[in-house]
């Protein structure tokens, strides 16, 4: 994804519904882990917010431009702007309190 990519797909709609945007990487266990969590949470909540994923290693440039330094590393967009960051893994009902608590009242 390029950043004229990102703009599209998450800073324009995060001023609509919040963004989630995955930072992944294919040689990365933990990752494979997590898809599926955030597949079921964005299925579950597509109403409140939004998954995008980008592969750090095809977006270097986004890669640099938000300090990815390890992944996975969860991000969350409201309103054209990082509002929460997390990286690792968690459980689904652990990722799902996270994500409902930093999304709320945006």
């Amino acid at each position: 994804m390029t950043p004229e990519q990102f703009e599209q797909s998450v800073t324009l709609p995060s001023y609509t519904k919040p963004i989630l945007v995955d930072f992944w990487a294919d040689w990365c266990d933990p990752c494979k882990l997590l898809e599926p969590i955030l597949d079921e949470l964005a299925t579950e909540n597509h109403d409140h917010w939004s998954l995008v994923k980008i592969d750090i290693d095809a977006s270097p440039e986004l890669k640099e431009q938000f300090d990815i330094m390890g992944v996975p590393a969860i991000r969350i967009f409201s309103k054209g702007e990082m509002i929460a960051k997390f990286n690792g893994l968690m459980w689904k009902k652990d990722m799902g309190r996270w994500i409902e608590g930093e999304i709320k009242g945006v």
